[in-house]
C-alpha cells in the first residue's frame, strides 16, 4: 500500500504575503488620519494610492475584491478624520456594511497612482449611504455605493 504525500498547507502563508500591503495601508491610514487634519463628516475624504503587484489579478489589473477592501479604508479614514471614531470606540459600536454596489469603468494598471474619494451622500434613521469614487486627474475608474451603519449589542445605532 503506497502512502500519498500530503501537500503542505501554504494557504496561511499565501494569505499573509498577499494581504500584507493592506495591513501596511491600514497602519499608515490610522497614523495619518488619527493625527492628521480633521474634517467635517459631511465633506469628501480623499486618499491617494498606488497599484502594487499584490493588488493585481491574473489579468494584471486591480482585482475586483481589492476595490472593496480599499473602500473599507476610505470609510475608515472618513470615520477617523470626521471625529466619529472616538464615539464608536467608547460605545463599542461596530461599523457594518449592509450592501455594496460597484461599477467598474476602466482598469487600474500596475504602479498607477489613483485617488479614492469617499462621501456620505445621505442617511435615514439607521443607515448611511456612501459614494466612493476611484479616479485620477482625468478619469473615473470605478464608483461604489455603500449602505453602512453602526451596530451596538442591542441593534443598529440611530444615525442622529
Amino acid at each position: 500500500m503506497s502512502k500519498k504525500a500530503k501537500a503542505p498547507n501554504v494557504e496561511p502563508l499565501l494569505f499573509l504575503r498577499l494581504d500584507m500591503n493592506l495591513w501596511f495601508r491600514l497602519i499608515k491610514l490610522i497614523l495619518t488620519s488619527w493625527w492628521g487634519p480633521r474634517m467635517d463628516i459631511k465633506q469628501a475624504a480623499r486618499m491617494s494610492f498606488r497599484v502594487w503587484p499584490t493588488d493585481l489579478d491574473t489579468n494584471l489589473h486591480v482585482n475586483n475584491g481589492r476595490y472593496l477592501s480599499l473602500m473599507d479604508l476610505g470609510r475608515t479614514d472618513l470615520m477617523i478624520r470626521g471625529g466619529l471614531v472616538r464615539e464608536v470606540l467608547q460605545q463599542k459600536w461596530m461599523p457594518v456594511v449592509a450592501s455594496a454596489h460597484i461599477t467598474y469603468r476602466r482598469s487600474l494598471s500596475p504602479f498607477q497612482k489613483f485617488s479614492l474619494e469617499t462621501r456620505i451622500m445621505s442617511w435615514d434613521d439607521k443607515w448611511f449611504y456612501i459614494v466612493q469614487i476611484f479616479h485620477d486627474e482625468q478619469k473615473i475608474y470605478a464608483r461604489g455605493l455603500v449602505k453602512a451603519g453602526l451596530k451596538s449589542r442591542s441593534g443598529m445605532v440611530a444615525t442622529e
